[in-house]
């Protein structure tokens, strides 16, 4: 074999050797991009079902509070009719009142200009004692039905106020919904941690009465890397967003929470260890102020 023959023959193996190499790199990179690709993807979908998830749970809730505000509405209504109507009845009872005293004092006048004669005085008391027994059982049913009639007036006028107060609590309600559902789109669209925007930096510690709740559960938000907890006291029991809470365990301090999204019953934020090496756990009591 000749000389160059040899020398192009270990130039072709040397280059395919790298060839080699350089193929079992693409290849690897190419698995792995397709396995980031789909990781991600996975993410994604997982992020907007979640989405869909709350918005129609949100939309249902909200559907149910506008029929109960429309009808304690309804019922408002009603009882506002009825008031009408006892008020008319009251008019009426009052117009028959006053005919029957002025059917009495005609006839006191009457008993008077017969007194002339004994015996027709006798005749005339006997039967204005009657007219006027008569009289006076009209005047006292009368003024017993104005009785019961304002009663009746006061006891609307009390149901009229109570869902006067159930329909501001309604609303408040949907109004909290409503905040809870923009805070909930926002966070998904965004992929932030959970904290509503505007939020005052640093949080602020409670000063009203003591505030006493558990933990109901612990998970670490993999887009932020912090530590969230849900815990058993929401806006019904005065927390608020950014407010400062502790968490305790056997009244030793575990951990600081900062409010970051509130409900009615309920509450999330992120738990701040202060660089301690701790762990937070269900059922950890969570205090407004340390005693």
């Amino acid at each position: 074999m000749h000389v160059l023959t040899k020398v192009f023959v270990v130039i072709a193996a040397l280059l395919s050797i790298l060839l080699a190499g350089m193929v079992i790199v693409h290849a690897s990179n190419t698995d792995r991009v397709r396995s980031d690709y789909q990781a991600e993807l996975a993410r994604r979908l997982a992020a907007d079902s979640a989405l869909q998830a709350s918005s129609a749970q949100g939309g249902s809730e909200k559907s149910r509070l506008l029929d109960q505000i429309q009808q304690a509405q309804n019922e408002r209504n009603e009882l506002q009719q009825q008031m009408t109507n006892l008020a008319s009845e009251r008019s009426k009872l009052l117009a028959d009142l006053n005919r029957a005293l002025a059917e009495k004092t005609t006839s006191e006048s009457k008993i008077g200009e017969l007194t002339e004669t004994a015996r027709t005085q006798s005749t005339l008391i006997a039967s204005m004692r009657e007219e006027l027994g008569t009289i006076r059982g009209s005047e006292t049913s009368s003024r017993k039905k104005l009785l019961d009639a304002e009663d009746r007036i006061n006891d609307l006028t009390s149901k009229n106020d109570v869902l006067t107060q159930n329909i501001r609590a309604l609303q408040e309600e949907l109004a909290e919904r409503n905040r809870a559902l923009q805070v909930a789109g926002t966070q998904a669209a965004s992929g932030s941690a959970g904290l509503v925007s505007g939020q005052p930096t640093q949080p602020f510690v409670y000063s009203g009465p003591r505030i006493v709740g558990r933990v109901e559960s612990v998970q670490r938000d993999s887009a932020s890397g912090r530590t969230l907890a849900k815990v058993t006291v929401g806006s019904n029991d005065r927390v608020s967003n950014n407010m400062l809470l502790r968490i305790v365990r056997d009244n030793e301090f575990i951990a600081n929470l900062v409010v970051s999204n509130t409900d009615l019953s309920f509450s999330v934020g992120a738990v701040d260890f202060l660089g301690r090496s701790v762990e937070v756990r269900e059922g950890d009591m969570v205090v407004s102020r340390i005693q």
